[in-house]
């Protein structure tokens, strides 16, 4: 059960900056009414305290970032939460996501919850398999010369799922969206955007499973393209059966 402030302890923001269009679990920075003090939660220690001057200076220097204050209960297991609005509904192509739980902070115009840290990282795997849920979706679909749009779309969406796997510890949701990222890259043959995904992820997994979710690319690529030749061989045959009865003579009745 999550329990009630009652003490005089705010959350005034968290750590370091958001990244626009993204989204991420920060450490908190709360402010202790009683003291003045401005402090970090850390885990096994008490936190360092801080005066208001040492607290903008950080947010001047982009370390911390300030949010509108609210009356919590300090826990070594709670963080913030935060969506860009970016994230949550893109400017152009892209899947919208729910922003609920979090909601909208007057302060830093992000989406924000003060969440324990398992509920936290449910809420962006969840927002993970929306995105690779629909980009898979769109990429099941697209057929060649259509609008670059789909793509552009599914390019945004698997990137927001990149930033929702920084704090997931499930290796499976994180290669899944990378495989959609090859995939996306291979359709537009783009060499450069392939070796810069591996690169990348070369640094979240060992050799052999990178070479496994290169493999899996491939496999789930030819499973596009062999459902798309069926697609357009059963929709030929509908054409031809269409032509057929089209072109069927009728014969006159008789009486």
């Amino acid at each position: 059960m999550t329990p009630q402030p009652t003490g005089s302890t705010d959350l005034v923001g968290f750590s370091g900056l958001p990244i626009t269009g993204g989204c991420g679990l920060r450490r908190p920075v709360y402010h202790d009414h009683e003291s003045g003090d401005y402090f970090w939660k850390l885990p096994n220690d008490t936190g360092r305290r801080r005066d208001s001057e040492e607290f903008e200076f950080l947010v001047e220097q982009g370390l911390a970032t300030k949010v509108k204050p609210q009356r919590v209960v300090p826990s070594w297991d709670r963080f913030a939460l935060y969506a860009h609005p970016d994230f949550i509904k893109p400017g152009g192509p892209g899947t919208r996501l729910p922003p609920k739980p979090l909601k909208r902070d007057g302060r830093s115009r992000l989406f924000l919850a003060y969440l324990p840290c398992n509920e936290a990282v449910a809420i962006q795997e969840d927002w993970c398999k929306v995105l690779v849920n629909s980009s898979r979706n769109a990429l099941e679909g697209w057929r060649v010369h259509e609008d670059d749009e789909i793509l552009n779309a599914v390019e945004t969406d698997l990137q927001r799922a990149r930033f929702c796997t920084a704090e997931v510890v499930d290796g499976e949701l994180r290669g899944r969206v990378v495989v959609w990222q090859l995939i996306l890259a291979r359709v537009r043959a783009d060499r450069q955007a392939e070796e810069r995904i591996l690169d990348d992820v070369a640094l979240d997994f060992v050799l052999e499973k990178v070479e496994s979710i290169y493999k899996e690319a491939e496999m789930k690529q030819l499973q596009l393209l062999q459902r798309k030749a069926k697609r357009r061989l059963d929709s030929s045959k509908r054409r031809m059966d269409l032509d057929v009865f089209s072109n069927r003579q009728i014969a006159p009745r008789t009486t």
